[in-house]
């Protein structure tokens, strides 16, 4: 999916974190340059798997790893 904007794109990795989480959103879990990220092209996909990840949940759903 192609993203236009930093929001949009911070809209899709909220998404998936709650998903995941249950509740949670990228203010709740530990600080991540989420700005680089989008800048470098990262998917959100990826960056949530990240930083999920970082905060001792399972992400493993969005990495593709059933």
């Amino acid at each position: 999916m192609n993203y236009n904007s930093f929001e949009q794109w911070m809209n899709g990795v909220n998404h998936l974190i709650r998903q995941v989480t249950g509740s949670f959103i990228s203010d709740d879990l530990s600080d991540f340059d989420y700005a680089k990220a989008f800048e470098d092209g990262v998917s959100p996909q990826e960056i949530a798997a990240e930083v999920l990840e970082q905060n001792g949940f399972d992400a493993t759903i969005l990495r593709g790893n059933f």
